[in-house]
């Protein structure tokens, strides 16, 4: 009974998705997978089996190249880390203060662009405060003292 009611309407999808699975797989006598491979797939083949030789061949002399550098350069790190240390940890800081330098002078002018920009907008009692503080300052020297 169980299994009349399961047959019921996912029969054809059943039967459609195995053949699916069947054909993918070359297990269909008239699945396109079973028939004799045509020369251009052939070729294809043989094409894509050198080009994957060739480039694992050059992986494997890039492993053996890498692992041999490194046995000759472990020692010399270790012979010269007195000497390479100190010049690493001084290349490090000029780049950190120079990459620093750009980005405090990268902050300075937007701040004076902005300050010009906001001074610029800015109308009523406080932009006369400024005119007299800029006023005052070029009447007045800066030893001269300025009595309010």
């Amino acid at each position: 009974m169980a299994e009349n009611t399961f047959r019921g309407s996912s029969e054809g999808y059943a039967a459609n998705a195995m053949n699916t699975v069947k054909d993918y797989m070359g297990m269909n006598n008239n699945s396109p997978a079973t028939k004799d491979p045509t020369t251009q797939q052939i070729i294809a083949a043989a094409a894509l089996f050198t080009v994957g030789a060739a480039l694992l061949g050059l992986s494997g002399l890039t492993f053996a190249g890498t692992i041999i550098g490194i046995a000759v350069a472990t020692p010399l790190f270790v012979l010269f880390s007195p000497i390479i240390i100190p010049a690493a940890l001084s290349i490090a800081l000029a780049v950190t203060g120079v990459v620093a330098s750009g980005a405090f002078g990268i902050t300075a002018l937007s701040s004076l662009y902005w300050l010009a920009r906001y001074m610029r907008r800015m109308r009523g009692p406080a932009r006369e405060q400024l005119e007299h503080a800029m006023w005052r300052v070029q009447e007045h020297p800066g030893w001269q003292k300025i009595s309010s």
